[in-house]
């Protein structure tokens, strides 16, 4: 139900962290400076959520509107597919979300619901083996012990519901000061980031933040500051906990009294005088309250470059894993740094006079998160893992940050034909799974089997349309597990013979199917009877 309680009907426009392709297809539409109503050249798109559109009529009066509806689908027949996705989990077999919510406002206040409610059947599927050698366990769980990140969330069917981007704040002129639960993200990365992106459940949080881009004499600036974040732990314990090796358990059990709290904050500057370059930095700090442990730290600078004459952008993230990303101490030797870098360029294919043209993209992004030398790699210092607060980097058993995980890395290509909010296109991804492990538990186990990374290849058809106030979009994904979970079919002992036989290699075919239905179109319908009707 819509109230109007004015003169006046008070519209914002939100573009939520989500899973649909919404910000895809607004961030698209800045390169193509078709941005209808609204100015998107100012906003760096490196702060999100993004709210798009302000309200510039009379705030004194209640105003009640429905929001958008979600629903999303996804199936993957064999074994999970990570990747950030919010509030749903890296499960085998069917899965579904979906949200809905309202907005009301009064004065400068703004409360806005939107839950999100999850299931899934959660099947089993094949995990770490366990007739890997006790002396890998050893090693694997050097890693476990340091991030609660379980294979598989518990052996029954998921029904959750999430308070999802729900949001309540108090606005004064560019600037928001309030109480959330909804996904962040911050960086330039389309497909990962460094520090905070959907990949996990939102989290309870104060935030602090600009609402657009506040312009000053040196540019504009955009920014968020959270803390009193309450990070959940999984409550999942990972497998073979009584698994032994030299006489010890290799499970080390985690803090399980002491309440996590996030602290963070990011900010973004377009300099006045270079337009189309924004800059930025971010900082991400974790401890368990009243412990007395030391903070995890993580931080990152970022850049991204936009050229709407010529329909593209580039960018590039940077950060160190164990404090704050400075100048002075990003090019230190032996630190645990990762990296993101990605550049996408649109084609035009139909003529210049076209008033909706198509255009013919081309993009890619790297994220390298292995370490870069042995004394890392000894150490275990991976993404997203900490020796003091060892649940990590994590929410509700999902890494903050990027979804492919500690010491992982991935080379993404993407080619498409887009026309307005319409894409077609193909994705390719190669994605080796925590190098850092993998490197570590060769050179110390003494197998020396450096033929055995696990490698996921994957191609995926994308597409989304709209059609009226409805914007569907889908994916089917075919991945190419190699040396699953780092499983090798050798027989011992390895020998020069079959050191290049096959190893355990695993086919997935992953589907994914949703839609966002707009009220806004069905909301001014109403408007305009009910002005027809006053007639």
């Amino acid at each position: 139900m819509i109230v109007f309680l004015g003169s006046k009907l008070f519209g914002q426009t939100t573009l939520p962290v989500s899973n649909s392709s919404l910000e895809e297809i607004f961030r698209r539409k800045q390169l193509m400076s078709d941005t209808g109503k609204g100015d998107l050249s100012n906003f760096s798109f490196m702060v999100r959520p993004i709210e798009l559109e302000k309200f510039t009529g009379s705030n004194r009066k209640l105003f009640i509107n429905l929001l958008s509806v979600e629903h999303l689908e996804q199936f993957n027949p064999k074994v999970p597919l990570r990747y950030a996705d919010g509030s749903m989990y890296p499960t085998r077999g069917w899965q579904g979300l979906y949200a809905i919510g309202a907005e009301t406002r009064y004065q400068n206040f703004m409360l806005r619901l939107r839950p999100e409610y999850v299931w899934a059947f959660n099947q089993s599927f094949p995990t770490f083996p366990s007739d890997h050698y006790n002396i890998i366990w050893n090693y694997y769980y050097t890693w476990l012990n340091k991030i609660d990140q379980p294979e598989r969330f518990n052996q029954e069917p998921i029904r959750k519901l999430f308070l999802g981007q729900s949001r309540l704040q108090y606005e004064y002129k560019n600037m928001a000061v309030g109480i959330s639960t909804e996904n962040l993200w911050w960086g330039p990365g389309r497909f990962n980031s460094l520090i905070m992106s959907n990949n996990a459940p939102g989290f309870l949080h104060y935030t602090f933040n600009s609402t657009k881009p506040i312009r000053t004499p040196v540019g504009s600036f955009e920014w968020q500051l959270v803390w009193g974040g309450k990070l959940k732990n999984s409550g999942i314990l990972p497998d073979e906990t009584n698994r032994t090796f030299n006489g010890r358990f290799v499970y080390r059990p985690k803090d399980s009294v002491h309440q996590r709290i996030f602290t963070g904050g990011i900010i973004s500057w377009q300099p006045k005088w270079l337009k189309g370059l924004f800059i930025g930095t971010d900082l991400a700090s974790i401890k368990y309250k009243k412990s007395g442990i030391p903070s995890a730290t993580m931080g990152s600078v970022f850049a991204r470059y936009i050229l709407p004459e010529e329909n593209a952008e580039m960018y590039i993230q940077y950060g160190r894993s164990d404090k704050m990303a400075t100048a002075w101490n990003l090019l230190e030797d032996t630190i645990p740094r990762g990296y993101l870098a990605g550049a996408r360029k649109l084609f035009r294919i139909s003529s210049r006079t076209k008033k909706n043209p198509s255009f013919l993209q081309l993009g890619i992004e790297v994220t390298q998160l292995q370490v870069p030398n042995l004394s890392l790699i000894m150490q275990a210092k991976s993404w997203y893992t900490d020796n003091s607060v060892r649940h990590g980097f994590t929410h509700n058993g999902q890494v903050l940050g990027a979804a492919i995980g500690p010491g992982s890395n991935s080379q993404r290509l993407e080619f498409s034909w887009v026309k307005g909010t319409t894409k077609v296109g193909i994705e390719v991804e190669r994605l080796v799974h925590n190098a850092d492990f993998y490197y570590n538990y060769n050179m110390n186990s003494g197998s020396k089997d450096f033929n055995r990374q696990w490698v996921d290849l994957s191609s995926s058809f994308v597409w989304s349309f709209s059609f009226k106030q409805w914007l569907f979009f889908g994916q089917v994904s075919f991945i190419r597990s190699i040396n699953y979970n780092w499983k090798s079919l050798i027989p011992q002992p390895v020998t020069p013979e079959n050191y290049f036989s096959d190893g355990w290699d695993l086919m997935n075919v992953h589907r994914r199917i949703g839609f966002v239905y707009d009220w806004s179109k069905v909301l001014e319908r109403v408007k305009k009877n009910k002005r027809n009707n006053l007639k």
